[in-house]
């Protein structure tokens, strides 16, 4: 993460496809949904990744019977 941050400081452009919200969390993301049928550029707190992480660390119990039953 350290290397992409400073890459991107010198004026790289660097594109990844990722499902880690710790990589989509960068400073200066900019974060391309390709969910639906076109891309829409969304912010951290609506992508997937993190909605899944933080329903994770909230209630690990829901997250579990959602996924299990």
């Amino acid at each position: 993460m350290v290397s992409l941050k400073e890459l991107a400081d010198e004026g790289s452009q660097i594109i990844i496809a990722t499902h880690s919200p710790l990589l989509l969390s960068l400073p200066g993301a900019q974060i391309i949904s390709l969910d639906s049928d076109s891309s829409l550029e969304i912010n951290y707190q609506d992508s997937k990744p993190y909605q899944l992480l933080k329903l994770f660390y909230e209630d690990k119990e829901l997250l579990f019977s959602k996924l299990f039953d």
